[in-house]
């Protein structure tokens, strides 16, 4: 039992001495292959050739370092293909080969390899975002080449960016053509974030047509390593050159923050337009059409042509084409135009609106010249040439069945001419109606009561004292031999009665009415106008002469005349005024005792209405007063500026009502009932409040 358990207790041992042994064998094998591992591997995983740049930030004036470590054990051997500079950089010293002995693997188990070492001094001597090529080292047996170096440098005073920031005009051109509108677009390139410049400096240029607008290039992405920078623009115009030559283009400048940034400035030649585009200057991508409205005119209606040119390039030079008319007269022309600023110029549409009326030809036609126009994109001539209008002028033909003017007006007679008195709103003795309205209020405030026996006389009192306003003439005899003329065809001579008439009678409405009728007899087409709305004029709420004078001046075309009254009888609402004035004042004196709350609310409902009344009055006779004029036959020729050194622009119809605004000298300015301005002579315009 004993020896049994000896043999127990020396086995565990030896297992144990075994074991352990086996253990330290295994370690020191691991140990021996992850030291392979450690050194090993990090030299296998290395790059065999590397290049450096030194400082990180390098500014403008200053030196910089480029190194490049290669795998050769012995650099004397090594030989170097260096790459050309770019511009801007220049070696300042080098290349120096020396040898580098660098470490690899872990501090406790590092070993240490020999390389070659590369090194270069460099001057930059502008500001830039740069690239250095490859260099190729070789030993005769291995060859290595280093990748692309990319560096920014920048100014001093940008030294906080890390990119160099540039401003630059955006593909101006070499070439254009005289008319030819260009886009001038600053941009900014590096910017690190969208910014807005601090200010922006350009002098325009000479020899053209120069407009800022907004909104001209595109933001793009530039990648820089790791970062992204931006291309943006900041400002921008558009150029249109007007004289042929050799245009400078100056510098701009920006000021963004604490740096100032200017581009440098651009010559562009200038060059005449080919001789197919010389009557419409036009260059560009567009088209033409026209149409037009009410052609035949009907009776009292005026035709309209529009022409217009609509596409992209220079909307804002182009000349409009001009077309040529027989039997129709221009009587207005508007010019209407809707375009934005684009890259090429402008975009939108130009359109010229005339307002024509026929003649006296029996035929009536509109025809266009060739328009033409030079396609800068695809580098050719265009043109087109509009088809004409023509058509019958059915206002002169036999087959038409309209009343004339005197067909449907004939001349008062002498009776009712005689009949015709002076407007009441217009005599001042007629205003004492208001009297016995006073009166009243005021007895009954002196003596707490109303007295009717004063209010009586008042009231005689005052239709005595405006009975002297009523007017006797003894035009009876010269009326009734100017009529026995008018009907004897003798229209000249019954015209002068008539004139002889009215120096007399000069607030007879009836007898400008007659006399009306006499010049449109004769033809006279603006005094006869100018008759028709002095009658208005004095009797405002005459609805016979309103008529007349609508149906008169449709028959000659004359659409969208200036006002020529109110519609309103002032001589209706006067009477009102009256009539409400005293019946208000009676009331009161009727409630000065009794002070009842519903007449006066009463009261004053009533005068309110007579203030309306009061109102309407003043304002017709306002508007009979206004300073307008008609225009005389040939003299309606309006002006850009006053006087006889600007050139005729547009030509009046006769018989065309204006609104007088300003005058300078001889010249006024005038407004039409299309709301069109313009200078014309004094002496072509017959004025309604004036004389005649």
């Amino acid at each position: 039992m004993v020896f049994f358990g000896k043999r127990k207790r020396e086995l565990p041992g030896r297992l144990v001495i075994a074991l352990a042994f086996y253990i330290f064998i295994n370690t020191l094998l691991a140990a021996q292959e992850s030291g392979t591992e450690v050194e090993g591997g990090p030299e296998e995983e290395s790059p065999r050739i590397t290049v450096e740049v030194s400082p990180e930030k390098i500014i403008v004036g200053q030196r910089f370092d480029l190194t490049i470590f290669g795998d050769f054990p012995s650099y004397r051997m090594v030989r170097i293909s260096e790459p050309p500079l770019p511009d801007g950089i220049s070696l300042a010293g080098g290349p120096y080969k020396s040898a580098q002995t660098i470490r690899v693997g872990d501090l406790g188990e590092a070993r240490y390899i020999k390389k070659t070492r590369v090194y270069y001094k460099f001057k930059v001597d502008k500001p830039g975002i740069y690239t250095i090529g490859s260099f190729t080292l070789s030993d005769g047996e291995t060859t290595l080449e280093t990748e692309p170096v990319i560096f920014p440098a920048v100014s001093f005073d940008e030294r906080n960016y890390k990119y160099p920031v540039f401003a630059n005009w955006y593909a101006l051109p070499e070439e254009v053509m005289v008319g030819e509108t260009f886009p001038l677009i600053l941009e900014m390139e590096n910017l690190e974030s969208l910014t807005f410049p601090d200010n922006v400096q350009m002098s325009p240029p000479a020899g053209g047509m120069f407009e800022r607008v907004n909104s001209l290039g595109e933001i793009t992405v530039k990648e820089i390593g790791d970062d992204e920078v931006y291309l943006a623009p900041i400002d921008s115009w558009l150029y249109t050159p007007t004289v042929t030559g050799r245009l400078k283009i100056p510098a701009a400048s920006v000021l963004m923050g604490k740096i100032t940034r200017s581009t440098s400035s651009h010559y562009v030649n200038v060059v005449p337009v080919p001789a197919e585009i010389e009557g419409s200057g036009a260059i560009g991508s567009f088209t033409l059409s026209a149409e037009i409205e009410n052609l035949p005119p009907r009776k009292g209606r005026e035709s309209i042509l529009r022409i217009r040119v609509e596409g992209e390039g220079n909307l804002n030079y182009l000349i409009m084409p001009g077309p040529e008319f027989s039997g129709l007269t221009v009587i207005d022309k508007e010019e209407q135009f809707e375009y934005s600023p684009s890259q090429k110029g402008y975009s939108g549409f130009r359109e010229d609106v005339y307002r024509l009326q026929a003649g006296e030809e029996s035929e009536l036609s509109i025809t266009f010249p060739s328009w033409n126009w030079f396609d800068r994109s695809s580098g050719t001539l265009e043109g087109e040439t509009l088809k004409p209008f023509v058509a019958k002028n059915v206002l002169i033909s036999s087959e038409s069945t309209g009343l004339s003017f005197l067909d449907e007006f004939s001349p008062l007679s002498s009776g009712e001419i005689l009949s015709q008195r002076k407007p009441f709103y217009n005599i001042s003795l007629y205003y004492l109606l208001v009297l016995p309205g006073l009166v009243s209020i005021i007895t009954a405030l002196v003596r707490n009561r109303y007295s009717a026996r004063l209010s009586v006389f008042s009231m005689l009192f005052v239709l005595l004292v405006s009975s002297s306003a009523i007017e006797v003439s003894t035009l009876g005899e010269s009326l009734e031999k100017a009529k026995e003329l008018w009907d004897n065809q003798e229209i000249e001579e019954a015209l002068v009665f008539y004139n002889q008439a009215i120096v007399e009678l000069p607030e007879n409405s009836a007898l400008f009415y007659n006399r009306a009728l006499m010049e449109y007899d004769l033809d006279m087409r603006g005094a006869s106008v100018f008759s028709l709305r002095k009658a208005l004029n004095l009797k405002p709420g005459s609805s016979l002469y309103r008529r007349a004078l609508v149906s008169l001046e449709g028959e000659y075309g004359l659409e969208r005349q200036v006002r020529a009254s109110s519609g309103l009888s002032p001589d209706l609402f006067f009477l009102l005024f009256i009539l409400l004035f005293n019946g208000g004042a009676l009331t009161i004196s009727f409630n000065i005792r009794k002070r009842k709350i519903e007449l006066s609310i009463f009261i004053i409902m009533v005068f309110f209405l007579s203030l309306v009344s009061l109102s309407i009055v003043i304002f017709t006779d306002q508007l009979s007063k206004s300073d307008t004029a008609i225009t005389m036959v040939d003299q309606g020729e309006l002006r850009k500026v006053p006087g006889d050194l600007g050139s005729s622009w547009l030509t009046l119809q006769e018989g065309t009502a204006v609104h007088v605004l300003s005058r300078s000298d001889d010249s006024l300015l005038i407004r039409t009932g299309y709301g069109l301005e313009g200078w014309i002579n004094k002496d072509s315009l017959i004025f309604l409040n004036e004389g005649e």
